[in-house]
């Protein structure tokens, strides 16, 4: 579990972010008859906490919400996701061979009525016959106007 928070700045407004993840990697979590799974508790910006976990069922990952199966996110169904992103790094011996995939598929949630933006991003590694999942959660922490911040 890792939590960090960054900074965006544009022309008017200075925004913060709240960051907390987790891995499942199938040698970590509690093994049960549908597979591996990780949880968390997410503390939302406004002290409010919800439960996220990450569970394995065969070829495909879920995220869920607060313990409700179902309105799992899988990762297998693209129609549960606002973004995808696919990265392919290819060995470096000439070959074409993928020896990577990372794919990121990122949905923006409402939770305790603040937004949430979630990602599950899935690492393969052909080579390695090794699939590594990771869920991601960002929210806006805190947002103030430029003018204001450089008055303080």
């Amino acid at each position: 579990r890792h939590a960090k928070v960054t900074t965006d700045v544009d022309d008017a407004f200075v925004e913060h972010f709240l960051s907390q993840q987790l891995m499942l990697d199938g040698g970590h979590g509690e093994a049960d008859g549908d597979g591996d799974s990780r949880c968390m508790q997410v503390q939302l910006h406004d002290a409010g906490l919800f439960d996220l976990c990450v569970k394995q069922d065969g070829q495909d990952a879920f995220a869920v919400i607060d313990g409700d199966e179902s309105n799992a996110l899988r990762f297998l169904d693209d129609s549960h996701w606002n973004e995808i992103e696919h990265i392919h790094d290819n060995d470096n011996d000439g070959e074409d061979m993928v020896v990577v995939v990372v794919v990121q598929k990122c949905s923006y949630i409402s939770v305790e009525k603040q937004a949430v933006k979630l990602c599950l991003q899935q690492s393969h590694n052909a080579e390695l016959e090794m699939t590594v999942y990771k869920v991601l959660v960002h929210q806006l922490a805190a947002s103030a106007h430029r003018d204001y911040i450089l008055n303080l």
